[in-house]
């Protein structure tokens, strides 16, 4: 039996759990109910549960910190977290946790008995005497043909594929469905948040789909890539209608599931049916394309599963004028031609009536294109290019809509230009910087214009220019400063004569020092020493 705890500091709360459940019929025992996390700790030592029902927030001891201290106690202990509380923050923390189910209040008598029958399963499995590792090995076999899909090596014939994968295909239909996460607002975009979520869907839909589909099918296979999950399905011509129901239904119930996550939507989309398993690579390509529609779409069905018609066509021109512009704007520092650039690209865009997963594709293409064109070319260190290109197709693939992905596109492209301009700056004075800190340190020695640029890589020319912009003056009235500031120094913290405080700040014409510092300080060397020594 499963020793289950309801911690609750609603005592309603507590007996509604309590009578929902018919506990014996999922081979379970109710030990304990808590009013708060410390009388939850103190329920678990005595007990020893396997299972635990709380709030994430109680008296005493939050459900969270009874989850991290209980889990000190027993790492195996399973959590369901049952809260009024839909922030995200509440989830992720509890993710972080181990948790892999998280209810929301008021409490359905129908999820919550879906949630023990998973949590059932994983705990018979975990307890289990290994009667079904067979079972469970020709499954993680048969997922190898996600991995041969990819590069094309799946075999031909039904026999074949059987074999290599221990797989029970028929004759009948093969077709592929794909489920995936969509923001519905770009700037909302997070990849965290969106793994965080998935970590969390991902056990909800193998259940899902186990209980609801594996049944209808000849065989059924899954696997997550990304942060998609693709199952193939092979079945009776007789089963389709029943068969899509039952999709539609699993979609529907895992949109319920993940709910408190607002900014996030699910979709599905299903390529078309084939006769031949050799077609099982095509299959998985037109799912891919009916989720591309999505961002063409005013209103996302459950179901996406027109597949568009795909065109041969030449977007050399259209990535030539883009990076041309481009290279303009960068040139020019000018954000509005970045945003131009962009606009037309998108107008073009849509105007060519080409299918999503092409846009998604272009869209893509020219953010690679923008790092390419001038801006990266002399490995600028601020952020590595790739490291950037990673991040922005990760976010492009989580975008819902067409105008969401070229605001995307527009604000890593505005965001990188900015960062650049300032390292670009930072980079064209930190010669300036190098010169001033080593003529400050050797002010002393002879010091000429050709010696410093020398120093810094600079040619006279373009470092007089340079200089006088950053500092307001000449080298040479620089270093006259300097040598001054130094010789004041001297003047008043030691006894040196003034002809030797002259030859220690690095000049040797005792009478052209003279007059330089009365100049700039408006008293002689020796009236100073008298003033302030």
């Amino acid at each position: 039996m499963i020793r289950v705890i309801v911690a609750d500091d609603e005592e309603k709360v507590c007996q509604l759990i309590c009578h929902l459940i018919d506990w014996e019929s999922l081979e379970m025992e109710l030990v304990g109910t808590a009013s708060n996390g410390i009388e939850a700790l103190r329920l678990i030592q005595e007990k020893q549960p396997d299972l635990i029902l709380s709030d994430i927030r109680m008296p005493g001891c939050s459900g969270l910190e009874l989850m991290k201290q209980a889990r000190e106690y027993d790492p195996d202990l399973e959590f369901i977290i049952i809260s009024g509380y839909s922030s995200f923050e509440y989830a992720q923390t509890a993710i972080q946790y181990g948790v892999q189910d998280y209810i929301l209040k008021p409490v359905n008598q129908q999820l919550l008995n879906a949630t023990l029958q998973k949590v059932r399963k994983r705990y018979l499995k975990k307890h289990s005497d290994g009667s079904d590792s067979l079972e469970g090995a020709q499954a993680d076999l048969l997922k190898m043909i996600w991995f041969d899909l990819e590069n094309g090596s799946v075999p031909s014939t039904l026999e074949e594929v059987n074999k290599k994968y221990y797989a029970h295909f028929q004759p009948g239909v093969f077709q592929v469905f794909c489920i995936q996460e969509s923001f519905k607002d770009f700037q909302t975009i997070g990849i965290p948040y969106a793994q965080s979520v998935f970590d969390l869907l991902l056990p909800l839909a193998e259940n899902s789909l186990g209980e609801l589909i594996r049944p209808l099918c000849h065989e059924f296979s899954m696997v997550a890539r990304g942060r998609q999950i693709f199952g193939i399905l092979n079945y009776a011509p007789q089963n389709r209608e029943q068969l899509q129901a039952a999709l539609t239904r699993v979609i529907k119930e895992l949109r319920m599931e993940i709910h408190a996550f607002e900014r996030i939507e699910l979709l599905l989309s299903v390529g078309k049916e084939f006769t031949s398993i050799s077609q099982l690579g095509e299959c998985r390509q037109q799912a891919q394309y009916a989720m591309g529609q999505r961002l063409l779409l005013e209103k996302v069905p459950v179901f996406l599963s027109e597949i568009p018609e795909l065109e041969n066509t030449d977007n050399e021109a259209l990535f030539h004028l883009f990076s041309a512009a481009v290279q303009e704007g960068i040139t020019l520092q000018s954000e509005d031609q970045i945003c131009f650039a962009i606009q037309n690209l998108e107008k073009k865009v849509l105007q060519s009536g080409i299918s999503g997963h092409e846009i998604l594709h272009i869209v893509k293409t020219a953010y690679h294109l923008f790092l390419l064109s001038g801006l990266f070319q002399n490995e600028l260190r601020f952020s590595p290019a790739g490291e950037r290109e990673s991040c922005f197709n990760e976010q492009a693939d989580l975008c819902g809509r067409v105008e969401d992905l070229f605001r995307l596109l527009e604000a890593n492209c505005l965001r990188d230009l900015q960062e650049a301009g300032k390292w670009m700056k930072r980079e064209k004075v930190r010669p300036i910087n190098e010169a001033r800190q080593y003529i400050t340190e050797h002010y002393a020695e002879p010091l000429n214009l050709d010696g410093v640029c020398s120093q810094v890589g600079l040619s006279p020319n373009y470092f007089s220019t340079l200089f006088r912009k950053e500092t307001g003056r000449t080298f040479l009235e620089y270093l006259l400063e300097i040598r001054i500031n130094a010789a004041k120094e001297l003047l008043r913290g030691t006894k040196q004569t003034t002809e030797a405080v002259c030859e220690s700040v690095g000049i040797h014409d005792y009478k052209r020092f003279s007059k330089a510092f009365k100049k700039a300080t408006g008293v002689s060397p020796k009236e100073y020493r008298n003033l302030y020594s």
